[in-house]
């Protein structure tokens, strides 16, 4: 049975050609840009996934609002947090903090800025890279030792093992004990080498937690919950936290301060904060792009309905002698969503070609080279082909319903072949259409705008000839910043 709905929707394809033509070509065009923002999406939404244990990693949070003061919420925490974190929390299975920036890195005799990050021996007990040289268990066995990122490995050290290499930041010497393997996903952790002066480099002897400087991170225990460890927080903060500037001290440490903890997998859409360690991408754009995507959808379905009944007429002989010689109609509507799914198939097939070859373009025409670099998955085809399965079912639903009401008697009377009722339908479909169209213009419009704004306007002084540089200590800074005045 389905063979032969194949080959009548084949055969009705061919013989109405430039029907075809349209349906196809407004669906393949529709279908092409609903791809694209589903690579967008699911690119935003799939960072952090790498780890195995990702699902039990969490940051932790700092929020300060204090009286006279604007309430903040700062991405960074207080060195002491540890400590008391691990003594008074049995749902902390591991935790680990760093230092996020830019080390001054020797080779040789030549001298690279590298983004690094400051750790301490518990780093790889939460994070489980896997490696391509060393191993986590012993990396960081011995004080100023280096792991690397496979990037830096390449870049400094082509052709060559990195492991057992030394590499100077400062006038200390690291030894690389580990070379990363390449992230088999995106994440917000943004570094290249990773630093261990030894066990306690990260602590201090001054006491204050109104100081945040350094990033927490956090894997439960086997049976830990992150609901207890929230429940506890004000309790924990009354017991340990001390605020060193005396306006503080009159203050109980949880009307002034709280913690939250976020998902790793969350931070790269959730975390809205101070001192992120990256750019982070926004949920509500995300959300907002997926209904872009559902209006495309909704708007090429209603194309190929205002289509399919404006041409129902030319069908009507025909569907009456379907009916004359027994064709019931539940058989009918399963022909005509047949015919109409056959269509989203040409059109899914040239979709799938057109973002393989678009979405490069696009994605770096509007800067978004990571995305741009992003593969079309098995998840993506999967959730690709769904959403075509439902665009066209939708599309298909009501001309089938339509075309298979019609009775052997109208298509022979010659009256009119269409009802009032079906045609303040389609009207009412044209007019959502045409307000739909609008309204994206008008936001496309606007994103110009701004984009254009953002890129145009006045910084307030002229950056023609300006040099920026890093990676300078401040006790060198006024004899470096001689020194290379003298040079330029």
């Amino acid at each position: 049975m389905l063979k032969n709905y194949l080959i009548v929707a084949l055969r009705i394809s061919m013989r109405n050609k430039l029907f075809s033509f349209i349906n196809i070509g407004g669906l393949t065009i529709g279908l092409t840009a609903a791809f694209l923002i589903i690579l967008f999406v699911q690119s935003e939404m799939g960072y952090d996934r790498l780890l195995s244990n990702n699902d039990r990693i969490y940051t932790v949070q700092t929020h300060f609002s204090a009286p006279g003061r604007a309430p903040n919420t700062n991405a960074r925490t207080p060195r002491e947090l540890k400590a008391a974190m691990e003594k008074d929390f049995a749902d902390i299975g591991s935790f680990t903090r760093f230092y996020a920036g830019s080390a001054p890195v020797k080779i040789a005799n030549d001298l690279f800025v590298e983004k690094s990050y400051r750790i301490e021996e518990t780093f790889f007990d939460v994070f489980n890279y896997p490696f391509l040289e060393g191993n986590g268990e012993t990396a960081l066995d011995l004080a100023f030792t280096a792991v690397v990122s496979n990037v830096f490995a390449n870049k400094h050290f082509p052709g060559q093992a990195a492991l057992g290499k030394t590499v100077s930041i400062g006038d200390q010497d690291y030894a690389i004990t580990g070379v990363l393997e390449e992230p088999a996903g995106k994440t917000h952790m943004d570094f290249e080498i990773l630093i261990f002066n030894g066990p306690g480099a990260l602590d201090g002897d001054f006491i204050d937690w109104t100081s945040s400087r350094l990033y927490s991170y956090f894997i439960l225990a086997d049976g830990g919950t992150i609901n207890n460890m929230t429940l506890g927080t004000a309790d924990f903060l009354d017991r340990n936290a001390f605020f060193a500037p005396e306006s503080w001290q009159d203050y109980k440490p949880s009307d002034v301060m709280n913690l939250s903890y976020m998902k790793i997998a969350d931070i790269h859409l959730y975390q809205n904060t101070r001192n992120t360690i990256g750019p982070n991408g926004s949920a509500t754009l995300v959300y907002g792009f997926i209904g872009i995507a559902a209006l495309i959808m909704i708007m090429a379905s209603i194309n190929f309905i205002n289509l399919s009944t404006a041409g129902a007429s030319a069908r009507e002989k025909e569907i009456a002698m379907h009916k004359v010689v027994g064709a019931k109609r539940s058989q009918l509507i399963t022909r005509y969503l047949f015919e109409a799914l056959t269509l989203v198939s040409f059109a899914f097939i040239l979709s799938l070609a057109l973002t393989a070859l678009l979405a490069p373009m696009v994605f770096n025409w509007i800067g978004l080279v990571e995305i741009e670099n992003t593969r079309m998955g098995s998840a993506f085809i999967i959730i690709a082909a769904a959403s075509s399965l439902i665009t066209g079912f939708l599309a298909g639903l009501y001309p089938a319903f339509h075309l298979s009401s019609k009775s052997p008697a109208s298509a022979f009377s010659g009256g009119r072949s269409q009802s009032p009722r079906v045609a303040r339908f389609r009207i009412g479909l044209i007019f959502f259409q045409y307000t739909i169209s609008i309204i994206l213009m008008i936001a496309a419009g606007h994103f110009y705008l701004q984009t254009r704004l953002a890129t145009t306007m006045d910084l307030g002084f002229n950056d023609e000839n300006v040099l920026a540089y890093w990676g300078v200590g401040a006790a060198d800074e006024a004899s470096d910043q001689q020194a290379l005045a003298e040079r330029i």
